[in-house]
């Protein structure tokens, strides 16, 4: 699979984004087309699954038809999932998704409710309120048959409001089988604020906070139940699989999208 970083830009700017401080760079016509051809060549005869992400992918999706369309044009058989904070998707773009992109899925973060959920998207040059414009963009891409994967980070500042958030979802999208929702704890990974200032105690708290949410949704049956596997995994992430490719907006190839700045094994230009 390979994992397109359509742009480092954003029009949202979340507090505890890791993507915080890196340069801006849109990917440009002449790097779609190379990335095109670097897939083509690399997977012929094969399934091509893309993972479009960022920044924020639509804030770029010129690139994004041109690439499907090159592999349109070749008759390669690719679906794509997106990861996106949803804001940016109209009619016009979700058609386009449908019939060019082969879009199956969409992961979309929500931090709460419409006041909280503001606050910390923070985003620029927005009109209305995100959070409810959000909300009829995730009934849009349902109603386009497309899956709709919601995150809800938590932590200690919204831990509360997410259990309003949870009702709100579970009253809207309950029982919609293409909806499901997931949530992930902000000191896993998160900013050096929450990362310095959660004591042992603090964490023990966020976590059993978590679980009481995990099981509202799957009371709410908006959220998927986590099984044992029946296997033993071979990969821990994208970084250890053999497959799994990620093309950064300015041709650079990595193995995760959470390292672009610096670690990279080549470049479209160089590669076979």
């Amino acid at each position: 699979g390979y994992t397109i970083l359509t742009t480092t830009g954003c029009n949202a700017r979340c507090f505890y984004c890791y993507e915080k401080g890196r340069r801006r760079i849109p990917m440009t016509d002449r790097t779609a087309r190379k990335a095109a051809e670097f897939i083509l060549r690399n997977s012929p005869g094969e399934k091509i699954r893309f993972r479009w992400f960022g920044g924020e992918p639509l804030y770029n999706k010129r690139v994004i038809s041109l690439i499907c369309g090159l592999l349109r044009d070749a008759k390669a058989d690719y679906a794509s999932t997106m990861v996106s904070n949803g804001y940016l998707f109209d009619d016009e773009t979700i058609a386009e998704a449908v019939g060019l992109w082969n879009l199956k899925k969409v992961q979309i973060t929500l931090d709460g409710t419409e006041e909280v959920y503001n606050r910390s998207k923070a985003f620029i040059q927005a009109e209305g309120s995100p959070y409810r414009r959000v909300l009829e963009n995730i009934s849009r891409l349902l109603q386009a048959g497309i899956r709709v994967n919601v995150r809800l980070n938590i932590d200690r500042h919204n831990a509360d409001d997410l259990f309003d958030l949870a009702d709100i979802l579970i009253a809207k999208y309950g029982g919609n089988e293409l909806f499901t929702v997931y949530s992930h704890a902000l000191f896993e990974t998160g900013t050096a604020e929450s990362a310095v200032s959660h004591t042992e105690a603090q964490r023990r708290d966020l976590f059993e906070t978590r679980m009481r949410l995990q099981e509202k949704l799957r009371r709410g049956k908006i959220t998927v139940d986590h099984k044992l596997p029946d296997k033993l995994k071979l990969h821990r992430c994208m970084a250890d699989c053999d497959t799994s490719i990620v093309i950064l907006p300015d041709g650079h190839l990595g193995k995760c999208e959470h390292f672009s700045d610096n670690h990279w094994f080549g470049d479209l230009d160089s590669a076979a």
